[in-house]
C-alpha cells in the first residue's frame, strides 16, 4: 500500500507514488539512503503488523463476547424450558382437578335435585296430614264438662 518496491535493477527503489530512486550498492557510502528507506519500510510494516494484531485481538474479543452471549442465551432457553415443563405439569394437574371438581359438582347437583324432589313430596304430605289433623280435630266433639273439670284439677295440682 504505502510500501516501496525494489525494482529490477539492483540499486533502484520504486515508491508507491511511482517515483524511483537509484542507490549505489557498491559500498562506497551511498547505500545509507537505501538503508533509511528499508528502515522506513520496516517501520511502516511493523505499524501495519501492530494494526493487524490489534484487529485480531478485537476480533477475538468480539468472538468471545458473542460466545458469552450465546452461552447466556442458551442458559435462558434452558431456564425457560424448565419453566415450560413446570407450568405444563401444573396445567395437567389443574386440568385433572378441574375435571374431578366438575364431576363432583354434577353429582352434587343431581343429589340436590333429588333432595328438592323429596322436599316437595314431604311438604305435600305434611300439608295433607295438617289438613287431616284439622279435619279430625273438627270432627271430635268437645270434651264433656266432667272431663274438663278433672283436667283442670289435675293441672292445678290438687
Amino acid at each position: 500500500m504505502g510500501d516501496d518496491h525494489q525494482g529490477h535493477d539492483a540499486g533502484t527503489v520504486v515508491s508507491s507514488d511511482g517515483s524511483s530512486r537509484h542507490h549505489d550498492m557498491n559500498g562506497d557510502g551511498h547505500g545509507t539512503e537505501l538503508d533509511a528507506d528499508l528502515r522506513e519500510q520496516l517501520a511502516v510494516m511493523a505499524a501495519r503488523n501492530r494494526e493487524l494484531e490489534d484487529e485480531v485481538l478485537e476480533a477475538r474479543h468480539a468472538q468471545l463476547l458473542n460466545r458469552d452471549h450465546v452461552v447466556g442465551i442458551e442458559a435462558e432457553i434452558g431456564r425457560q424450558n424448565a419453566d415450560i415443563l413446570r407450568v405444563s405439569a401444573d396445567l395437567r394437574r389443574l386440568q385433572g382437578r378441574e375435571k374431578r371438581l366438575r364431576t363432583r359438582k354434577a353429582a352434587q347437583a343431581k343429589r340436590i335435585d333429588g333432595l328438592e324432589a323429596k322436599l316437595v313430596a314431604a311438604r305435600r304430605r305434611n300439608a295433607a296430614l295438617t289438613r287431616r289433623v284439622a279435619e279430625l280435630e273438627a270432627s271430635i266433639p268437645p270434651p264433656s264438662l266432667a272431663r274438663r273439670v278433672v283436667r283442670r284439677l289435675r293441672r292445678s295440682g290438687r
